[in-house]
C-alpha cells in the first residue's frame, strides 16, 4: 500500500506548505509558504527530511489525520499535545504512525502548527514548490485549503531520527512579541519622529489580518510626501498605508506595493509573529544593518544544516 495521510476533519484552515516559491514574483506568484518557517524547518528535521520538503500548516484549530501506512511524524507549533488514537501526547517530537492510526490536533493556543512527516507531502511541484497559493490558486492540492476527504501521498522515506525539542521551547503565542526590525528602506517619507513612535508605541494586532501580513492598531505614523512606486516586497517589511497603522507583510504578502516602508522585520521574530493571534501585542526594537545581515545569515544556515535551527529557539 502507498504511503499517505488522508484528512479526516479539516479544521479551521490547514494547507500544504513548503518554505515557499521563489523566483517567480517577476510572473505575479508570491513567494508564500509557511508562516513560521522556523516550527515548519524544526518538524521536518525531527522527521530526518530536508529543509525545503513539504507539510501541514495548521491555524488555529487543527485537522484530524488518519496514517494509510507506517511512517514517522512530527507536530510544532502552537500546540504542546496532540491526541495520538484517543490519548494525548506530547508535540515536538518524532511519532511514529502505524497503518489506521490517528492524529488530532486541538484548537491552539497560537496562530499556527505544522506537521511534518518522513518523505514529505508529495504533491505536485508548482513552479519549484509545493506550496499552497490560495490567491493565485496553485500549489498544494489544486491550489485550496484541505478538505475532509483528501488523501495526500508521501514521498520516499528517509532515515528517521528521534529528538524531542528543548521543552522549554513552546511558540505558543505570548502576549507580547518583541520585533526586531532594521529601520528603512523609505525613511525619507516620514518624519523625524515617526520612527520614536513605532518603538516607543505598543501596538495590537487586529482581526483583520492574515497570511498576507499582520494589521496593526496603536499610534498612528505620521508619512510625509506620497506613496512610492510600487516595488518588490520583502518578507517582513513594515508598511505605513495612509491611515498611518502598520501592516507587518508575512509570507502570503502581494509581489508588489506601494505603502512606504519604515522598516524591515528579521527572520527570527517573524517565526514567533507567525504565532500572534488577534489581540497579540507587538513592540518594535530596531537593529542595525549588519544585525539584521547576521540575523540573516544565521538563518541561512539553517537551510544548509536544519539541525542548527535549535540554535534559533
Amino acid at each position: 500500500m502507498n504511503r499517505s495521510v488522508e484528512i479526516v476533519e479539516a479544521g479551521f484552515l490547514t494547507s500544504v506548505q513548503d518554505l515557499g516559491r521563489f523566483g517567480s514574483q517577476h510572473l505575479g506568484f508570491g513567494v508564500g509558504g509557511a508562516i513560521d518557517a522556523r516550527s515548519l524547518i524544526l518538524a521536518n528535521y525531527l522527521v530526518g527530511n530536508g529543509s525545503m520538503l513539504a507539510g501541514l500548516e495548521a491555524t488555529v484549530r487543527g485537522p484530524k489525520l488518519r496514517f494509510l501506512g507506517d511512517m514517522a511524524i512530527a507536530v510544532v507549533g502552537a500546540n504542546p499535545t496532540v491526541v495520538c488514537n484517543g490519548v494525548a501526547t506530547d508535540a515536538n517530537q518524532t511519532l511514529f504512525m502505524r497503518p489506521g492510526d490517528e492524529l488530532t490536533i486541538p484548537a491552539m493556543g497560537g496562530a499556527r502548527t505544522y506537521v511534518a512527516v518522513g518523505g514529505g507531502l508529495d504533491v505536485e511541484m508548482v513552479l519549484g514548490s509545493r506550496a499552497t497559493d490560495l490567491v493565485a490558486g496553485i500549489g498544494g492540492l489544486a491550489g485550496r485549503q484541505l478538505r475532509a476527504g483528501d488523501v495526500i501521498p508521501i514521498g520516499t522515506r528517509p532515515v528517521e531520527r528521534r529528538l524531542r525539542v528543548r521543552p522549554s521551547w513552546q511558540p505558543i503565542a505570548l502576549p507580547r512579541v518583541h520585533a526586531a526590525f532594521s529601520p528603512g528602506p523609505q525613511g525619507d517619507r516620514f518624519p523625524g519622529d515617526a520612527l520614536q513612535t513605532l518603538i516607543g508605541s505598543v501596538y495590537s494586532v487586529t482581526p483583520d489580518s492574515n497570511r498576507m501580513g499582520l494589521r496593526l492598531s496603536g499610534p498612528a505614523i505620521t508619512r510625509e510626501g506620497r506613496q512610492v512606486l510600487s516595488e518588490g516586497q520583502p518578507g517582513g517589511a513594515i508598511e505605513v498605508p495612509q491611515g498611518g497603522h502598520p501592516i507587518i507583510l508575512l509570507a502570503g504578502r502581494q509581489t508588489v506595493g506601494g505603502y512606504p516602508k519604515i522598516g524591515v522585520v528579521g527572520q527570527r521574530s517573524l517565526s514567533d509573529l507567525g504565532q500572534a493571534l488577534p489581540g497579540t501585542e507587538i513592540t518594535f526594537e530596531p537593529l542595525s544593518i549588519a544585525e539584521l545581515s547576521a540575523d540573516t545569515g544565521r538563518w541561512r544556515a539553517v537551510l544548509d544544516n536544519p539541525s542548527s535551527v535549535t540554535e534559533l529557539i
